[in-house]
């Protein structure tokens, strides 16, 4: 038997956490002639983005994506720098932009952009550690605290968001819908404060961005000629 930790992507639409175990199967000469497959959903722990009642009405909760507002991200963000400050535990920030939700609410109707927004805020839940923080910054942002994060270990965790969100989508009214989307990226450095950090990461974002829309004018201008 051999275990081990995955994502199986849920008929919602996101991808969710799993334990994996394996079991050999044998028959009555002890070979193996196959194996059983179970898959046990990973609960994540308790963290700063537990919900409750008080936190909702207080508007610490985003009313959509159930995840942290803006209000609580950015005193998270404020406390995460005074640590930095004082003690030097480092940190990153993430910008992470859904591509045209704008147009996609216009022409999907605005459940499908609400749901939408929920499956990225269930995958981004899943994907990172207990101590990082997720919340709703924007119509179409998301903000994300990486709380020991070095500059040196942001591809992987670039990576990781990728590959989890790259399956992520909804089924509505018969059809697959999804939207592309953009990550920026900053780690904390001296004398920043937070608008400076998140300029930093907007900055970032908005580089990404150009060379994504960059990159989907070539192709289809390839695709055409």
């Amino acid at each position: 038997p051999i275990e081990g930790t995955g994502f199986l992507h849920h008929k919602t639409g996101n991808e969710i956490p799993v334990r994996i175990r394996a079991v050999p199967v044998h028959n009555q000469h002890g070979s193996i002639i196959g194996a059983v497959e179970m898959f046990e959903e990973l609960q994540p722990a308790a963290s700063p983005n537990h919900r409750d009642d008080a936190s909702r009405l207080a508007g610490c909760i985003d009313e959509v994506t159930n995840v942290t507002s803006h209000a609580l991200m950015r005193s998270y963000l404020r406390e995460t720098l005074a640590t930095f400050v004082e003690l030097k535990v480092p940190f990153g920030v993430l910008r992470l932009r859904l591509e045209g939700l704008s147009h996609f609410r216009a022409s999907s109707g605005p459940e499908a952009a609400s749901s939408l927004l929920r499956v990225i805020a269930r995958s981004l839940e899943g994907t990172l550690w207990r101590t990082d923080f997720v919340g709703r910054w924007s119509d179409d942002q998301f903000l994300i605290i990486l709380n020991g994060c070095r500059q040196e270990a942001l591809p992987s965790v670039l990576e990781r968001i990728r590959r989890t969100l790259a399956g992520d989508g909804i089924e509505w009214w018969g059809e697959r819908r999804s939207l592309p989307f953009s990550i920026g990226q900053a780690t904390a450095q001296p004398d920043d404060t937070v608008e400076s950090v998140l300029e930093r990461a907007q900055k970032s974002l908005e580089t990404a961005s150009a060379c994504r829309t960059h990159a989907a004018s070539a192709s289809s201008g390839s695709s055409g000629s």
